[in-house]
């Protein structure tokens, strides 16, 4: 059975993916980037990138804030410049900046709200410096927040480009194994092996197999669980396979998949 205090945290969460809302507290915050910046064309001199560390931390203050209404309007704010377009030069320079104060927002000390949101924007960052902040959240107490990291992986890898950076993968495929392995939500669950699937380091396919048979053993322990999320994973690591094609897969996994 799920927590009921996940399905609700889960419900806020997409509720609040709309509209933000305005609170006195964050007015000072700059209300948006410049347009000179977000439409700059080759790296960004110090000046601009001064221009949006200035409103980012401006924001991911106010994201901290124990109050629902501020934590919305922090969080579409620094969604917006990633949403609304911008050069590459830009949403890089942008999602580096915000990874790299956003983890305050993901301190355990933090109010839950306040983390659960903070994930929701590391979600859709460009850069690898967001694999830390997914990192954390799979770790993190709340269901909900560690639900939002695990959905991020199949965001990150191809958004950040880190196909080919496997140092970066092996940070998300310890903090997914870690997890799983003390995972009782099977939504929470289901994410985080998708995640593993998602992931293009050659051990990832075999640290999945690995992990879908140290299941069974939980599945002996709580028959009543489904076998859902295996076969999610599973279906997710065949299409990758597929995909990006098998020459790097080791062969007792392929053979595994092929049962």
């Amino acid at each position: 059975m799920l927590d009921r205090r996940f399905i609700g945290c889960a419900l806020l969460a997409t509720l609040w993916l709309g509209a933000s809302l305005v609170s006195a507290q964050c007015e000072d915050a700059p209300a948006q980037l410049p347009n000179d910046v977000v439409n700059h064309q080759g790296q960004l001199p110090a000046d601009k990138v001064a221009v949006i560390n200035e409103y980012v931390a401006a924001w991911v203050e106010c994201l901290k804030q124990d109050d629902a209404e501020k934590i919305s309007e922090a969080r579409g704010q620094l969604l917006a410049p990633l949403q609304k377009g911008g050069t590459a030069f830009f949403s890089s320079q942008y999602s580096a900046s915000v990874a790299g104060v956003l983890g305050t927002a993901l301190d355990p000390q933090q109010p839950m709200l306040v983390r659960l949101n903070a994930m929701i924007v590391a979600r859709d960052l460009t850069e690898a410096g967001a694999v830390n902040l997914i990192a954390k959240g799979a770790a993190d107490a709340a269901p909900a927040v560690r639900y939002w990291a695990g959905n991020a992986v199949c965001r990150i890898v191809p958004a950040a480009r880190l196909n080919n950076n496997f140092e970066a993968q092996q940070v998300l495929m310890k903090a997914l194994v870690d997890a799983i392995a003390k995972e009782t939500d099977a939504r929470v669950t289901n994410a985080m092996l998708k995640g593993l699937a998602c992931l293009t380091d050659p051990q990832a396919a075999a640290k999945l197999m690995e992990v879908l048979n140290a299941r069974i053993a939980v599945h002996m322990r709580r028959p009543g669980d489904t076998l859902a999320a295996e076969r999610e994973a599973i279906r997710q690591l065949s299409g990758n396979i597929i995909q990006r094609g098998a020459d790097n897969v080791p062969a007792e996994t392929k053979q595994q998949l092929a049962r």
